[in-house]
């Protein structure tokens, strides 16, 4: 009876030590993912400002390389 009693109580440990484990697993991977997306989506929102930003510099020198290059063929074609 005793040795019965010792090994339901050791089953009974052994089975809320694999319960707390992987509760524990699981609610450990969830806050991971949950970080690494954080981080994954603010890195992307940095790279697109940067892009953005890169796109607009680029877009505004060549309206103004047009602009200038437009006025310097008008200034050549007036000129007799």
């Amino acid at each position: 009876m005793k040795s019965r009693l010792i090994f339901v109580i050791g089953v009974l440990v052994t089975v809320c030590t694999i319960l707390l484990t992987i509760g524990s697993y699981v609610k450990m991977k969830a806050q991971i993912e949950n970080d690494l997306n954080n981080e994954i989506r603010g890195v992307a929102s940095g790279y697109n400002a940067v892009l953005s930003n890169w796109i607009q510099t680029n877009l505004a020198m060549v309206d103004s390389l047009a602009q200038g290059l437009g006025t310097a063929l008008i200034c050549r074609r007036a000129s007799p």
